[in-house]
């Protein structure tokens, strides 16, 4: 028990302990497969999804 607790302590601690910069980014993930919600065309996915989360993103971010 004390082992588990010692060891998830450290991992919470240094999990913050990252050089990264922080960057604003959303990402947005989809299956390009359900038309007319998203598909591919032409090698750039499109479809009503796609055009919403564009206008949400253009009005709020």
């Amino acid at each position: 028990m004390i082992v588990t607790i010692a060891f998830l302590s450290s991992a919470i601690l240094l999990s913050g302990c990252t050089e990264e910069e922080k960057e604003n980014k959303i990402i947005v993930g989809t299956s390009a497969d359900f038309p007319p919600f998203e598909y591919s065309e032409g090698g750039k996915i499109i479809g009503f999804d796609i055009d919403i989360i564009t206008t949400i993103l253009e009005k709020y971010v």
